[in-house]
């Protein structure tokens, strides 16, 4: 039943697309949406984006389904490689699924999975370790259980996925009103910007080509694959671009920029603050669904790499009643929960590890856009029911985006892709162990061990080279979007080029830590776009011997610029788990950052007076008590206004009176009461 079973054609058209509808469907859409329009000029270029993700997406599409119509195979992308270049690019590319590409996904889901959970109901101090466990536990054994209970809650998943974002469009559409926003300073990126936003977009688009890992499975596959595609394409496009059309209504453009959640922050302005609860509820849902699809097809992989390599061979093995290879999906489930455990207490450094392995996806997804070309050359009469229109530019344009995208997964990951390709060449002896003495299978083990105790020297070469080029993005950072913007003070330049950014902004971020544009840092909070944070700096002209309040601690970044040029800095923050993030990182870096969960419009009597104060937070009027807490001779740099019109002002304290200097309009999050209340 084990050894002679073979995939047979079990999933029809619904089932196939629910799968790559749930691949696809990913928690991205809930992050990416405000990254995307930070670097769009205008409404349309948002949407533009969000089209031609879809039909990039779509050009790569056509090319698979000539590769999957003319020989479905349950190894995929695996197979074609083989089939085009031989059995060593094939056995790369499956080697680098096993081990991180699909396995590190699988886990770094069930790490959101257990983020979410958590917030509902803790499991102790390893509330989302033991979560992320048992998601993964639970959905392998699941498809142990067969692939007929797999696709089932497959179906089920993306159904309430499709559902839940229709909905929440339709409300957002319905409910919401444009806004009218002043974005702070000059938010919005340069020309060179722009491929970052695209990168952000492929991503989220990313994972429709796991169709090919289906193919043997899929009723009449050579008929229908091309329908399997684009249906599932097409569904995707269209919820996507309904949503952003939703949060641009709801928000406006510089709402969704400055927005760390965007769809809860576009409920909880058309239904209430309840309303975002059933964000979080829906977040769990489409992490669920990912999950689930990434392991139907991750395990196809490795059944298919166990059928070709003798010494793998227990992988190939196919359990024809249950429709699924279990053996596959053991390892793949065993893999992932070591990366689980690996990544506990580390959530930063597994996140890292994960998003090194980009390159290395986009380096086998161009040769699979060569291996169209390869494959009409070698296999010139071979039967193919469909062949890619427009032929050979629909290929050409195909590659040209997977190189597009190869090259700036290198340039935009701090070059960090050494973890990935030490991986990827690490399976090179594995090639040449079977085929030397295939009988000693000893020597796997003993090679896998080696590689265990080789990754963290990896993962440390890895960071020395990261930190290289984000020393040179911060150079590129000064020069052109605060020195060319006019500030001129060499101390405050300084320590714009010292102060790591990326360390205070989400490590799925720290690729665009750097850009002229504020980030979302979670509970709806943001870092100010760099120029934000010099200006304001200069402004209360920083010395060496000056105590200096900061009322809105939020990332840690502004307290870190001011403790390299001040004496010592008193930072208060009213959200608490921001706040007890950026003491955890500020402490390991600075002694002179003192920094209080508190309610920032009261200031900090005890410590006062203050020779500056600087506000990062909005309030419709100056506090009364930072004005008494500000020291005679004294500067405050505080935004002032409304909700979306805000001035950001330089008061100087002479004779007990505030002197205003107005500076440029801005949009800073607002100041609020411990009930959540605006002053």
């Amino acid at each position: 039943m084990f050894e002679n079973a073979e995939p047979r054609e079990s999933l029809s058209i619904v089932d196939a697309v629910a799968i790559v509808v749930g691949v696809v469907l990913g928690v991205g859409i809930f992050k990416t949406p405000s990254i995307v329009a930070a670097s769009a000029e205008s409404d349309g270029m948002v949407l533009l984006f969000w089209l031609i993700g879809g039909l990039a997406s779509l050009i790569g599409a056509l090319c698979y389904a000539e590769l999957m119509s003319a020989d479905p195979h349950a190894g995929g992308d695996y197979h074609y490689l083989q089939k085009a270049f031989g059995p060593i690019p094939s056995f790369l590319y499956a080697w680098a699924r096993i081990t991180v590409i699909q396995t590190g996904f699988i886990a770094m889901v069930s790490f959101i999975i257990g983020d979410y959970a958590s917030e509902i109901f803790r499991l102790g101090r390893f509330s989302t370790s033991i979560y992320a466990a048992l998601i993964i536990v639970l959905l392998t054994a699941l498809n142990i259980a067969g692939l007929r209970r797999g696709k089932l809650t497959q179906k089920i998943l993306v159904g309430g996925i499709i559902i839940g974002l229709i909905t929440i469009s339709a409300i957002g559409l319905l409910t919401g009103a444009p806004q009218q926003v002043i974005p702070e300073g000059n938010v919005i990126p340069e020309q060179r910007e722009l491929g970052k936003a695209l990168i952000f977009v492929l991503l989220t688009y990313g994972g429709w080509n796991e169709a090919s890992f289906l193919s043997a499975e899929v009723r009449s596959g050579r008929r229908n694959l091309l329908k399997v595609l684009l249906y599932s394409i097409g569904t995707v496009t269209g919820i996507y671009l309904l949503v952003n059309i939703a949060l641009l209504k709801s928000l406006g453009l510089a709402g969704m920029a400055s927005s760390s959640a965007v769809i809860a922050e576009m409920m909880k302005r058309t239904l209430g603050t309840p309303a975002g609860d059933l964000v979080s509820l829906l977040i769990l849902f489409t992490a669920a669904s990912t999950m689930n699809a990434a392991i139907i097809t991750g395990a196809r992989s490795c059944y298919a790499l166990g059928r070709d390599f003798p010494l793998l061979s227990f992988l190939g093995r196919w359990q024809g009643l249950k429709q699924t290879p279990v053996n596959a999906l053991l390892l793949q489930g065993s893999v992932a929960l070591i990366l689980v455990v690996l990544g506990t207490g580390t959530p930063d450094g597994f996140v890292l590890m994960v998003e090194y392995t980009a390159p290395v996806f986009w380096f086998f997804f161009l040769l699979v856009a060569v291996s169209v070309f390869w494959m009409r050359h070698k296999y010139p009469n071979e039967k193919r029911p469909f062949r890619v229109p427009l032929y050979p530019l629909t290929p050409l344009v195909f590659g040209a985006v997977c190189l597009f995208m190869l090259y700036s997964s290198i340039a935009f990951t701090g070059r960090g892709s050494l973890i990935g390709i030490g991986v990827l060449l690490s399976g090179i002896p594995l090639i040449i162990i079977q085929q030397k003495r295939p009988q000693k299978k000893m020597i796997l083990f003993v090679f896998i061990a080696v590689f265990c105790l080789f990754l963290p020297a990896l993962n440390c070469r890895a960071e020395v080279a990261a930190d290289k080029d984000y020393a040179l993005q911060r150079e590129r950072m000064v020069a052109e979007q605060i020195e060319a913007r006019g500030i001129r003070n060499p101390k405050v330049l300084q320590a714009m080029r010292t102060v790591q950014r990326h360390q205070f902004v989400p490590s799925e971020l720290r690729a665009v830590a750097y850009g002229d544009f504020p980030l979302p840092i979670g509970e709806g909070q943001t870092i100010s776009q760099p120029y934000i944070v010099a200006l304001m700096t200069e402004a209360i002209q920083p010395g060496p011997d000056m105590k200096v309040l900061e009322v809105g601690t939020g990332s840690g970044y502004q307290a870190a610029v001011l403790a390299e040029l001040c004496k010592s800095v008193y930072s208060i923050e009213i959200v608490e788990v921001l706040g007890r993030r950026a003491a955890r990182i500020l402490s390991g870096l600075y002694k002179n950052i003192y920094i209080k969960i508190g309610d920032g419009y009261k200031g900090w009597p005890e410590k006062a007076p203050f020779d500056a104060i600087i506000v990062t937070c909005a309030p419709t009027k100056i506090p009364p008590p930072l004005k008494e807490q500000l020291k005679e001779g004294g500067r405050m740099v505080i935004p002032v206004g409304g909700a979306w019109t805000q001035q950001l002002l330089v008061l100087i304290k002479k004779g007990g009176r505030l002197e205003k200097h107005e500076a440029i309009d801005v949009r800073f999050v607002p100041m609020v009461d411990p009930q959540g209340k605006r002053y």
